[in-house]
């Protein structure tokens, strides 16, 4: 994912949300969810949106899949993200 825009990371983290959504929709019985999917995306969704956040910020994020790192490093720059809701 060679992207260096803002708004490309703010895509790519609304499409794997999207791919999230489509999947639970997909399975009407929760038992038959692939779950381990849902949270893939879910988890790349979040990861790739405080990628943006940073690069928005910044002009530059860690290439790393840790999200509390970069929970961190967004709460450095805007306190609310410390916040239990994010």
């Amino acid at each position: 994912m060679p992207s260096n825009t803002v708004s490309e990371w703010v895509r790519y983290a609304r499409n794997n949300i999207e791919s999230a959504i489509r999947e639970m929709d997909r399975h009407c019985n929760p038992r038959l969810r692939p779950y381990e999917i849902i949270l893939y995306n879910c988890h790349q969704s979040v990861e790739k949106i405080m990628k943006a956040y940073l690069l928005s910020q910044t002009g530059t994020f860690p290439k790393d899949h840790d999200i509390r790192l970069l929970r961190k490093l967004c709460a450095k720059l805007d306190g609310d993200f410390n916040k239990k809701e994010c």
